[in-house]
């Protein structure tokens, strides 16, 4: 009786956890982040069972040039109507913002401002703490902007409000200095890279005549 509960609970959160994934960072995956997706599920419910609040995913990555984002989370329907607070620290310990949200029809949203005091490609933790005693926390980072950017059409079959664009990065010879970035609300949702010809005509203005 008891396997048979604990079974459906994680079915019932594996779910939730997929439709909050599909409701903030939703795009078709890539084949980089599928292989990865069934360990950190498992990881995100245990923490969930644990704590009863829970970000979306384990990182968080954003534009640079956006003063604030909204970050969604699981939190369980026993405590909707209760208090969270959410701050993000940096490495230092200092805050660089906090804030607060609540827990309504198990999720949260928290949204997270004051960014013009974060710098790019550093590694920050955002943490929210329940009034119940839960807490849980998030990689949160700034994406540097690219040398040069191209907007291209977003994947077909991704949610409305998807914004795909071309970024060229050159970054060595071993890996192609041309990616392909998909954001939704201003929240990275998926990367990969691409053929170095797509970005041809961005690296060819950057060398100029």
């Amino acid at each position: 009786m008891r396997l048979s509960r604990n079974v459906s609970i994680l079915s019932i959160l594996s779910l939730t956890v997929v439709t909050l994934s599909q409701f903030q960072n939703c795009a078709p995956v890539q084949p980089a982040m599928q292989a990865s997706s069934s360990s950190s599920d498992a990881r995100l419910i245990d923490e969930f069972n644990k704590a009863q609040v829970q970000f979306a995913t384990s990182e968080v990555q954003v534009r640079e040039d956006v003063p604030a984002v909204d970050i969604n989370g699981l939190c369980s329907r026993s405590h909707n109507g209760a208090q969270l607070r959410w701050t993000l620290w940096a490495t230092s310990g200092d805050v660089v913002a906090r804030g607060e949200s609540r827990c309504a029809s198990g999720g949260f949203n928290a949204h997270v401002g004051g960014l013009e005091q974060v710098v790019c490609g550093t590694s920050y933790q955002l943490v929210v703490d329940g009034d119940w005693g839960g807490s849980a926390s998030v990689s949160f980072a700034q994406r540097c902007q690219p040398l040069a950017m191209e907007s291209v059409g977003a994947v077909e079959g991704s949610p409305y409000g998807t914004e795909c664009a071309l970024e060229y990065v050159p970054s060595g010879e071993s890996q192609s200095p041309c990616k392909q970035v998909c954001y939704r609300g201003n929240v990275l949702m998926s990367e990969m890279p691409v053929e170095a010809a797509r970005c041809s005509g961005m690296a060819a203005r950057l060398a100029g005549p």
